[in-house]
């Protein structure tokens, strides 16, 4: 039965009920016929967009809104009004609509939306008594399901989808013409559905109260003096209520529904007393994208642990898909199929089809959590994305709080599992943090704050958020020795007693753990100031105390004499004077010169202070450096075929530093090196505006891994933390004369075999230009070099299967130092070797792995096919040309990445081919990024160790 039918016949029973109340006013249900009859001949007027938004001060008019919109034929979307107006607009910007419903009058900037008013008197929609209906709409409501921030999602719920959770709903709730429900969820919310609607489905009262009296502190007395039957809340919210009222607020309920979020044991056993005089209470589970709710479960009055989400609401049905690394614990991935399925995120497609599922022809809603059953019931367990595991031990948070409320004089406890961390937020009179660590394991290492009440989001969740920034992080890392403490705490993780110690990929991991534990954001262009624990510290202090950001930015374009004196230091004459030797590009630096895509990185090291003995101490420790580390006497020599290397003699380098006021921008300095035919490696600047010297490499000269070593050397070297004589020896001249000796070695067939020989069978020429990226878990305890093969693994398995083939090639770069006759390890240039790889369908992970490492094992003996296809002439080398020349992948290893958006920019500046995938990694996953649209599929299923994992491919526009 539609909705409008359930008003109608509602309706012409009890046209002079009240049905709707709140302070200031009373509606029947002829009241709301009028006023819904009134909108929807102004809707008809105003607007031929099927989607109408809403933004309402007092609720009681929500639901005559509601039915107006639907009687026009329209779809409502409530928008929330814990924001302002424009900043609630700015969150519906991907809708289609023109015209905003509203109580009151607004000042809004969008100059094509109309605002449609309610009207102040009766008496305007007072003949409105009459009115046919439009034909209805088959999507009959849209729920954003995010916070109060960014650009929520927008699910589209359809007619049948709402009267058959409502029916259903109210049945189990008992709730009917007699019952009154109190309207406490935000209306934006999913469940203010079941609050909204009661009128029209079951003919029941709903009563409304502002949100400046709907509060903790006035809801004893309304729940008495309204007469309130039934009421929702989230458990956060009520046991709030329970901790500052009495503790029988809820004894003269019928029924308490509990939804939103997990349900504690405490709060069940503090709700006996209630059960037992005869209040039903309820634990509803379900998301918005099924309707509402999806199962339920009734209390008893007995003691919990664990709250059970209980069995499916008739008409819902459920599969729980194993997680096979977990077949201990028996527990999988929710499904949600039957009537309650949505039509899902309509507005983006993409991720309707990555989160929904259709087997044997019914849909399937991918819930993300994790569920395990209990004799008949199920019992929610984590979220798939938020597992809360400590130290590889699987933990619940429920048990923790119980354990916390045990401390006689803790008043109450809310524990959370938030960016790795256990907190436990808990309300005394006194300072109990010992105590409650007392009582429990050591292993689970939480952060206890003591606070003076707790903070709920409009959903009425706990906002911890709010909390930590309230009781936790302004107090609490101001105190220099905590600071220390946890900055070494992150260190252990990598085994790691100073900064200097981690690698490039770890260094990553370190500063994205500062974020997360001091609660701030690291730039980029800030990395050189967290090179030990002391300017780390110092680093968060001034974050933490809201200190501006130091005037150090790229963006500052220099002045003309800056670039002046840029272009002078570069003129060509002196760099080849004394430039002999010749160091051939590597073919990966041949290929990226050749296309154009040029590309200059730096590091950056803090100086002490800036006059001409600090200058002049940095200029005699590049000399020394120099004498071992023979990339400082590099210079880039632009030939006919491309560019090469030249060597200046030790007793001839003298280190030039530019000395400029601002850096410039990197566009500029890059036009600037792309009109020169002979650049320094590498460029030596310093800015007196920074107090900064930097360290520039152009035209991919040195790799992340070398360009992370060299940092660590001068650092230490600048600031005397270990001998200059203690540095190892770098030659790149002397590794290109190793590996030419290995250009023209006779290859037998079965080492000419290890070089792929497939056939491409990938026409990428009529691929899409576009961007894809290719998203998948990994364990990041796994070595760098598993996550990247793994992910090259799973990559090319999705795409074979795309297109029905039997094996796809292509070559990695790949950081290699392993040679059996020549010690690389401390080598700093550009080492990567591009190491030709085949996927095969019919193979396992481990066999491709094992067929890599024999790859390797022949790189290690000095054989490189890429070197051998850029420089061999003879028919040998042909043949190797050729089979290079039909590798369909190129792929390459970035590390991990700082800021997602921001590498990803990166990557598109530099106009990869269609057929190039760039690969990072980023807290637990890895993205590969590709500028074509090669997966034909949004989601894909892949199995590791009897695990299955599920990669996401979305398509973004360019």
């Amino acid at each position: 039965m539609s909705i409008l039918k359930m008003f109608n016949d509602n309706f012409k029973k009890n046209p002079l009920k009240d049905v709707l109340i709140s302070k200031s006013r009373r509606f029947t249900f002829k009241d709301i016929n009028l006023l819904s009859n009134y909108l929807a001949k102004s809707l008809l007027n105003l607007t031929d967009k099927e989607i109408v938004p809403f933004y309402i001060e007092e609720v009681i008019y929500v639901l005559p809104i509601v039915l107006g919109i639907i009687k026009a034929g329209k779809i409502p979307l409530p928008i929330t009004n814990s924001l302002s107006i424009n900043k609630s607009l700015d969150r519906i910007m991907d809708v289609d609509f023109d015209t905003v419903i509203s109580d009151k009058n607004q000042d809004y900037y969008l100059k094509d939306v109309d605002f449609l008013i309610l009207p102040e008197n009766d008496d305007e929609y007072i003949d409105d008594d009459n009115f046919t209906i439009n034909l209805e709409n088959k999507i009959s409501y849209i729920i954003c399901t995010s916070g109060t921030t960014g650009t929520p999602k927008k699910v589209f719920l359809t007619e049948d989808n709402i009267s058959w959770l409502l029916n259903e709903f109210y049945n189990i709730v008992d709730f009917t013409s007699e019952s009154k429900f109190l309207f406490t969820t935000p209306y934006t919310f999913d469940v203010s559905l079941t609050e909204i609607l009661a009128p029209v489905f079951t003919g029941g009262t709903l009563v409304c109260f502002e949100a400046d009296i709907n509060s903790i502190i006035n809801i004893s007395k309304i729940l008495n003096d309204e007469k309130i039957s039934h009421l929702s809340l989230s458990p956060s919210f009520a046991e709030t209520i329970i901790d500052t009222n009495e503790s029988t607020i809820f004894d003269n309920l019928q029924v308490l529904c509990l939804a939103g979020e997990v349900f504690p044991g405490t709060l069940a056993n503090k709700l006996r007393p209630t059960i037992s005089k005869g209040c039903r209470v309820f634990n509803f589970y379900g998301p918005s994208e099924t309707t509402i709710y999806t199962t339920y479960y009734e209390l008893k009055n007995k003691q919990y642990n664990v709250v059970p989400i209980g069995k499916p609401i008739p008409g819902a049905t459920i599969r729980v898909v194993p997680n096979r690394s977990d077949l201990k614990n028996q527990q999988g991935e929710l499904w949600i199929g039957g009537q309650g399925v949505t039509d899902g995120y309509l507005l983006q497609p993409d991720l309707n089809s990555k989160k929904f599922t259709k087997i044997n022809g019914e849909r399937y809603y991918h819930t993300g959590d994790y569920v395990y059953f209990q004799g008949e019931n199920l019992v929610f367990s984590s979220r798939i994305d938020n597992q809360v595991q400590v130290n590889g031990i699987r933990v619940e948070l429920d048990e923790i709080k119980s354990l916390v409320d045990k401390v006689t004089s803790v008043d109450s406890s809310r524990v959370v599992f938030y960016k790795k961390k256990i907190y436990i937020f808990y309300v005394a009179q006194n300072e109990e943090k010992d105590r409650i660590l007392k009582n429990l394991p050591s292993y689970l290492n939480p952060i206890v704050v003591k606070v003076d009440k707790f903070y709920l989001t409009q959903n009425r969740k706990l906002d911890v958020t709010k909390m930590l920034d309230k009781y936790y992080y302004n107090e609490r890392f101001l105190d220099e020795d905590v600071i220390r403490k946890s900055i070494l705490e992150i260190l252990s993780q990598f085994g790691c007693v100073e900064v200097l110690d981690l690698d490039s990929l770890e260094s990553v991991k370190f500063y994205l753990e500062i974020e997360d534990t001091f609660n701030i954001k690291v730039r980029e262009s800030d990395i050189y100031k967290l090179k030990s624990i002391e300017t780390t510290i110092e680093y968060v202090k001034d974050k933490m105390k809201g200190n501006p950001d130091n005037k150090h930015t790229n963006n500052i374009n220099s002045d003309n004499r800056d670039l002046v004196n840029i272009e002078y230091n570069l003129s060509d004459s002196y760099l080849l004077k004394y430039a002999d030797g010749i160091v051939d590009a590597t073919p990966t630096q041949y290929r990226l010169y050749n296309n154009k895509q040029f590309r200059t990185v730096y590091f950056d090291i803090s100086l002490k202070s800036i006059d001409c003995e600090e200058l002049l101490r940095i200029k005699s420790l590049l000399k020394i450096l120099s004498d071992k580390i023979d990339i400082f006497r590099m210079i880039i020599k632009k030939v006919d075929s491309g560019i090469e290397f030249r060597l200046i003699e030790k007793e001839r380098y003298i280190p030039n530093i530019f000395i400029l006021n601002r850096f410039p921008n990197n566009l500029i300095l890059q036009e600037i090196l792309d009109s020169k035919t002979c650049i320094p490696i590498p460029i030596i600047a310093v800015s007196t505006y920074d107090k900064i010297v930097r360290f520039y490499f152009p035209y991919h000269s040195i790799d992340s891994s070398s360009l992370n070593m060299l940092e660590n050397i001068i650092y230490q070297a600048y600031e005397h933390k270990n001998n200059i004589s203690s540095v190892k020896e770098s030659s790149l001249y002397k590794f290109d004369q190793y590996k030419k000796s290995f250009l023209y070695t006779e290859l037998p067939s079965d080492v000419l075999n290890k070089l792929p020989a497939v056939k491409d069978n990938l026409n990428f020429s009529v691929l899409k230009q576009g961007l894809q990226i290719f998203e998948l878990p990994v364990n990041m305890d796994d070595s760098k070099d598993d996550v990247y093969l793994y992910t090259v693994y799973a990559l090319c398995r999705c795409i074979l299967l795309d297109y029905n083939i039997l094996s796809i090639s292509g070559g990695l770069s790949y950081d290699f130092r392993q040679f059996i006759n020549f010690d690389a390890e401390s080598l700093i240039g550009d080492i990567h070797k591009k190491i030709p790889f085949e996927v095969k369908l019919n193979e396992n992970y481990q066999d491709f792995k094992l067929n890599f490492q024999n790859q390797l094992n022949l790189y290690g003996q000095g054989i490189d096919f890429s070197e051998m296809a850029l420089r061999r002439g003879d028919s040998v080398g042909q043949l190797i040309k050729n089979r290079i020349n039909n590798l369909s992948l190129s792929i390459n290893y970035i590390g991990e990445a700082l800021k997602i958006d921001d590498l990803v920019k990166q990557i598109l500046a530099n106009k990869f081919e269609k057929n190039f995938i760039n690969i990072f990694s980023h807290k637990g996953k890895t993205y590969s990024v590709i500028c074509s649209s090669i997966f034909k599929n949004n989601s894909y299923e892949i199995e590791r160790n009897n695990e299955k994992i599920v990669a996401t491919v979305s398509n973004e526009i360019l």
